[in-house]
């Protein structure tokens, strides 16, 4: 019966080729063969160290993901990349086999007991590069690496990866540490292009491709605050207007030599400010708790608000401010690549990104409590207001250099104290260091303009962003009514949360009075920060 039917199958075949051979075209130009080409992948073991997971209904509560993340393209806060290269994830049963389990409801052991666990993992396929792994072991069993407002390390969270285990013991307990994270090379490295300046080095898989193996990846540091969620003060109101506005040409004043209580009002006043309210509005909580979004609320427990810490570093262009976290980050969108839900959540190429910093009330009480801060007190705080840097970082994370440049629309401006007239607005080493090897120069430019997404992260690795899915619905969910808050979609019902949605960004705009706009064309933004 088999030989019989692959006798007809052949004869079939023959058929179909012999009426179509004189009727197909033959591409013979192609030089590659229709081969894929060849990929890496990773390869190691995954450890977990920390109490004993929940279990129920006969199963491990909860699952270990690990990421890979390109060297030069980060997640917030050291850099701005919104989702992973790729992933893998090991289901908790796959990571507790023998560990004893419910059957029934959930049940959650002592969270004081201590356990050890081990699994092999692989992620594949991956282009030639450097890359970072950074892993969490989601103990709430929330994880939907889909959906973005649910794809992050929550309170009660371990996290860590292929990390310099050494300097990690030494932090231990620190729920801001930022752990050392180890390159991993999937490739055969050679030097960058010499014309480039601080050109990456490129890597070759080999036609048989290439394999990193034995890469540890540990998760031990537990995360004691549920995610930085926040909505920028009116961004829940109607229409779709940002909830501030920056002209192209910002101008902001400069530090004097000695400060008082008024040259600080004067440059506090000077800087565009931004509002942000902790976790999302009153009318939208419940919703916000509940399905899809699952968000995890903000409780006496685990901190009870945005928390704002201490970083032990100094704004980059006012000398004696602290800089505190949670760290602003703005991000330009890409305005031509919507998404399912109508706006622009992707960022541009190249990208370009705002940055700011907290106040802890005005300015000068900011600084008078920069003793009590730099100790890394901690606080919870139900709003915070970020004064946003003139200052933009232009940067390609998939182009040949591993550097951008900076562009602020002044290098000198008036001093906040008026008997010094002007000078210069900031020290250019103190600015470069301040991005961290990120930026290689400093241009003179008005900034570019577009819609910038909001983001606020922790040192841990936490972070939130504006807009984002929870703000409306995509094609296939249907309709919802903006004039209504919450909403729901009108096709598959979940609620639309208008805080999270299109108001929820920040704008550069083009500059309104006429020395504005001769000054930005005399001086525009540089080709490097794109159209």
């Amino acid at each position: 019966m088999i030989r019989s039917l692959r006798a007809a199958t052949l004869a079939l075949s023959a058929i179909v080729v012999a009426g179509a051979c004189t009727d197909v075209p033959v591409d013979g130009t192609r030089s590659d063969r229709r081969l894929l080409p060849a990929r890496g992948a990773i390869r190691g073991t995954f450890r977990y160290d920390g109490p004993p997971p929940c279990s129920e209904q006969g199963h491990i509560v909860g699952g270990a993901v690990i990421a890979v993340y390109s060297a030069t393209d980060l997640p917030p806060p050291a850099g701005g990349a919104r989702a992973p290269v790729n992933f893998v994830y090991l289901p908790g049963d796959v990571l507790f086999p023998s560990l004893p389990r419910t059957a029934g409801a959930r049940f959650c052991p002592d969270s004081r007991e201590l356990v050890t666990a081990t699994a092999p993992y692989a992620i594949s396929p991956l282009e030639g590069g450097a890359y970072q792994l950074r892993a969490f072991y989601n103990r709430s069993g929330d994880f939907l690496p889909t959906f973005g407002i649910r794809s992050g390390a929550e309170a009660g969270d371990l996290r860590g990866g292929y990390i310099d285990s050494a300097d990690a013991l030494v932090h231990r307990g620190d729920p801001e540490f930022s752990p050392r994270f180890l390159p991993v090379e999937v490739g055969l490295r050679a030097a960058g292009d010499a014309a480039v300046p601080d050109a990456k080095p490129t890597y070759l898989v080999p036609t048989e491709g290439f394999l990193a193996d034995d890469i540890p990846v540990t998760v031990t540091f537990p995360v004691p605050f549920p995610r930085p969620y926040f909505h920028a003060t009116g961004a829940d109101a109607a229409g779709d207007g940002p909830v501030l506005r920056i002209p192209q040409d910002a101008t902001v004043l400069a530090a004097p030599g000695k400060n008082t209580s008024g040259t600080w009002a004067a440059l506090e006043a000077s800087y565009p400010k931004l509002p942000i309210s902790a976790f999302f509005p009153a009318v939208e909580a419940d919703a916000a708790l509940g399905s899809p979004f699952l968000a995890k609320p903000f409780s006496a427990a685990n901190g009870g608000g945005l928390q704002l810490t201490a970083t032990g570093r100094e704004e980059a262009l006012l000398p004696g401010v602290p800089l505190l976290q949670p760290r602003l980050d703005l991000v330009r969108l890409d305005a031509a690549r919507l998404s399912d839900n109508g706006f622009p959540l992707a960022p541009t190429t190249p990208r370009v990104v705002l940055g700011g910093f907290a106040l802890d009330g005005p300015l000068e009480t900011t600084v008078l409590k920069k003793a009590e801060t730099s100790q890394g007190v901690g606080a919870a705080r139900a709003a915070l207001n970020f004064l946003v840097r003139p200052v933009a970082l232009c940067i390609d994370p998939g182009g040949p250099s591993k550097t951008g440049i900076l562009v602020t629309p002044r290098a000198t401006a008036k001093s906040a104290d008026a008997t010094e007239g002007e000078k210069a607005l900031y020290d250019r080493d103190r600015l470069l260091a301040a991005y961290d090897g990120a930026a290689r120069a400093i241009a003179v430019g008005c900034l570019p303009k577009g819609r910038y997404a909001i983001t606020l992260s922790y040192g841990n690795g936490q972070a939130w962003t504006t807009p984002n899915e929870a703000g409306s619905c995509v094609a296939a969910e249907g309709a919802w009514d903006s004039t209504k808050n919450p909403a729901s979609c009108a096709a598959k019902a979940r609620p639309v949360l208008r805080s999270q949605g299109a108001r929820g960004v920040v704008e550069v705009v083009a500059p309104t009075t006429p020395e504005g706009i001769a000054y930005c064309a005399a001086f525009p933004p540089p080709a490097a920060c794109g159209p």
